[in-house]
């Protein structure tokens, strides 16, 4: 049985005014009380984001040859370590392949299937095609790494109430607590915009 203390001014200041426990007591509401009591700024995904997108339906036309065709990650996929045995759809019957091309330093995230696995893309994405059950994420000028970690801790966040782990982990890593400033790609300066 889930309980959970909800004060008179949540209710209030809600942006819909409910007071069943079913409501109340969902992980969205939830998340939102964690947001609300966080210590750090909060920012918005537009913010840093440059484009939140993903390809929306179209007909696909499987080939097997290279030449003619272009390979397609899908939500699975895009889960593989080598991207080089999956399938290829026709270059020709394929519209705004643009819009559904892959580069390097997007955020990929699952919307179908097991919901909500997250990929940073490298080299290996770029020129692949993702499917429509793929999320994309393209950051702003921002390290699309840290915004990885945001998007793959917020399974985790939903599902622990006590948010505290992760704000105390966050700040011991911006104290040097957690390992010390001369970590290979990871630095207090990259955190805090430098």
């Amino acid at each position: 049985m889930k309980t959970a203390v909800v004060k008179r001014h949540d209710i209030a200041n809600a942006p819909v005014m409910r007071i069943d426990a079913s409501f109340q007591l969902s992980e969205g509401v939830s998340v939102r009380r964690i947001i609300a009591d966080c210590p750090y700024p909060v920012v918005k995904c537009g913010d840093v984001m440059e484009r939140i997108w993903h390809a929306g339906r179209w007909k696909r036309v499987y080939v097997n040859n290279p030449k003619t065709g272009i390979p397609l990650v899908g939500s699975s996929a895009m889960l593989k370590s080598d991207l080089s045995d999956i399938k290829l759809i026709s270059r020709k019957y394929t519209e705004d392949m643009a819009d559904k091309m892959l580069h390097p330093g997007w955020i990929l995230v699952s919307c179908s299937g097991t919901i909500g696995n997250t990929v940073f893309t490298n080299t290996g994405h770029a020129g692949k095609l993702a499917s429509q059950h793929v999320l994309r994420l393209k950051p702003k000028d921002i390290l699309g790494g840290w915004i990885l970690v945001c998007v793959s801790f917020i399974e985790i966040w939903i599902r622990n109430a006590d948010a505290r782990n992760i704000w105390s982990s966050y700040s011991a890593y911006r104290t040097g607590k957690c390992f010390n400033n001369s970590s290979p790609g990871i630095s207090r300066g990259n955190a805090e915009g430098d």
